[in-house]
């Protein structure tokens, strides 16, 4: 067992009370045991580091029951073990009605403080893991109500997920308070009618152990709205099978996405039928973008350029690199430059961070047949 037990022994025969600190630490090592005569003696250690509390039962002025009934006032879940040599069936039931630990009875050997010390060691064990398991109970009451993300616990009937907890964030999400979601099945309440093959396949994985991780439409009381679900399987219980589902909203994320690849879409199609070029550099003047139906005019591949200098692909052009050049001090540049025979009418566009230029943007149009 690991960690030192603080033990307060209270018996009211000084011989005996000196003689049981040494047996007890001599059973166990990691048994600290501290010897009192009295149940007020015993009361005045118990804001110290003690994990039991071991009693005679026939001592004068408070006896080991009233000594017990005092110590679950101050501290109810503390191991109190009554040793006694007064033993009856009648002490025996009021001690364990009173909600003593163990109730063990003295004899005429050492021995006996093997029995004692192994009952101190299995009762402390036992309270040391239920004060562990409360601490984690707490700490994930406090993180499922407070997550960000909407969670439910739910438990299979059959093949029907039903809702058996969720968090206040999946209320809001989802528009319905815990009284009417929990007992109701999680398919019926957030999956909309053309994913239930997708939501049926999601549980026919979770029953068989799987965690599942992947984007979801769920109906909310704003509507369908796009989530990441994580489903994470629990070990089967005396319910059956069960686990925990959580969504976290990409509702914008995925708009955002879609709108980014249109937008790609757009440029793309502008710049397969329009004679322009398209291009980026950093800061270093280093392409990072090159494309366009125009580049084929100058001689180019679109993407050629790109890992290029523009300072050493246009060293001989001194006007083009005082363009780059301006661009990269910050300044909008518009200018009409002549390339592979061709006029072009050129634009580049810095681009900032934090106030700092990090790269230009630009086009190069066509416009030879205007002129």
């Amino acid at each position: 067992m690991d960690g030192e037990i603080g033990v307060v022994y209270v018996d009211d025969e000084p011989g005996f009370a000196d003689l049981a600190p040494e047996l007890l630490e001599g059973e166990r090592d990691h048994l600290s045991v501290e010897s009192v005569t009295s149940a007020d003696r015993a009361l005045d250690r118990l804001d110290r580091d003690v994990d039991c509390v071991v009693s005679d039962y026939d001592m004068p002025g408070t006896n080991g029951l009233e000594l017990l009934e005092m110590v679950r006032g101050t501290c109810p879940d503390l191991p109190f073990i009554l040793f006694t040599g007064k033993g009856s069936e009648e002490i025996a039931s009021e001690a364990i009605s009173a909600g003593v630990t163990d109730y063990l009875q003295k004899e005429g050997s050492t021995e006996q403080f093997a029995v004692l010390a192994n009952s101190i060691e299995n009762a402390v064990t036992k309270h040391r893991a239920v004060a562990a398991l409360e601490t984690e109970r707490d700490r994930f009451s406090v993180l499922f109500e407070n997550a960000p993300d909407a969670i439910a616990f739910y438990e299979f009937d059959g093949e029907e997920p039903i809702i058996r907890m969720v968090n206040s964030t999946f209320q809001e999400t989802f528009g319905y308070d815990s009284g009417a979601a929990v007992e109701e099945s999680l398919e019926e309440v957030v999956v909309p009618a053309a994913y239930a093959d997708e939501g049926r396949s999601i549980n026919r994985r979770v029953r068989s152990g799987d965690r599942v991780d992947t984007e979801v439409t769920r109906q909310t009381a704003d509507g369908l709205r796009e989530f990441r679900l994580r489903s994470v399987p629990i070990q089967p219980g005396e319910h059956g099978e069960r686990g925990y589902v959580i969504y976290h909203d990409i509702t914008e994320q995925t708009d955002r996405k879609r709108e980014l690849v249109e937008l790609e879409t757009a440029l793309e199609t502008l710049l397969s039928n329009v004679p322009v070029v398209f291009y980026a550099f950093d800061a270093e003047g280093v392409f990072t973008r090159s494309q366009g139906r125009a580049l084929e005019r100058i001689g180019f591949e679109p993407g050629e350029a790109v890992g290029e200098s523009v300072f050493d692909l246009y060293d001989h052009r001194p006007e083009i690199i005082e363009h780059c050049e301006r661009a990269l001090d910050g300044e909008r540049v518009n200018a009409t430059v002549e390339i592979g025979g061709r006029t072009f009418e050129t634009w580049y566009q810095p681009l900032r961070e934090d106030g700092e230029v990090v790269g230009v943007v630009g086009h190069k149009y066509d416009v030879t047949e205007y002129r």
